[in-house]
């Protein structure tokens, strides 16, 4: 099936990509789109302007600050799961990464557009709960945290506002515990069970 028809936009900064997102109803963010196109093919979705913020390469860092880990919104699954630094903090989180889709979904997609995308069922949401997790979101009104609890208020609805952009992941860094993810897979739909 064929998409509907939108308008374009590659935004060149994170204050770009929210004034987009405020100016034109209905607009959507686009990165990895794992979760927004087959949604967008099969009519579920139906945006009218996509936003491409794949070009802010300041969303794309991972970092130790502040005794916490700050995951950029743009690193992929694959950078996740293969980063030391993440193993060696949180290694839940990079199992949880190793394990999301196939190679291509690993090598595209986003961990803010995973968790953004409101989807409960994929493998980061248990992960980042169990590290005790928040959301770095910035929108017309500043900058603001969502604490991953807080953030799934439904299938495929989030505490992140329509004119907000996540920036960052951050989980606390504590060296007296570890962590692991595991995962039973459904056979059917991979998701974990």
């Amino acid at each position: 099936m064929y998409t509907n028809d939108f308008e374009y936009y590659c935004a060149e900064s994170t204050d770009e990509a929210i004034e987009l997102l405020t100016n034109h109803d209905g607009a959507e963010l686009i990165a990895g789109s794992h979760g927004l196109l087959p949604r967008m093919r099969t009519g579920e979705e139906e945006p009218p302007v996509l936003v491409d913020i794949n070009a802010l390469d300041e969303l794309s860092l991972i970092e130790r600050a502040d005794g916490e880990l700050s995951i950029g919104a743009l690193a992929t699954h694959a950078e996740i799961s293969a980063s030391e630094m993440i193993r060696e903090d949180a290694p839940a989180l990079s199992d949880a990464a190793s394990e999301v889709g196939d190679v291509q979904v690993r090598n595209g997609g986003t961990i803010g557009g995973n968790l953004a995308h409101g989807d409960a069922r994929t493998d980061h949401p248990a992960a980042v709960l169990a590290l005790g997790g928040s959301l770095s979101v910035h929108g017309p009104d500043g900058e603001r945290l969502i604490n991953a609890d807080d953030l799934f208020e439904g299938h495929f609805e989030t505490a992140i506002s329509d004119h907000e952009i996540v920036t960052e992941l951050r989980i606390p860094i504590d060296e007296n515990t570890t962590s692991t993810y595991l995962k039973r897979r459904n056979p059917v739909s991979g998701y974990p069970q």
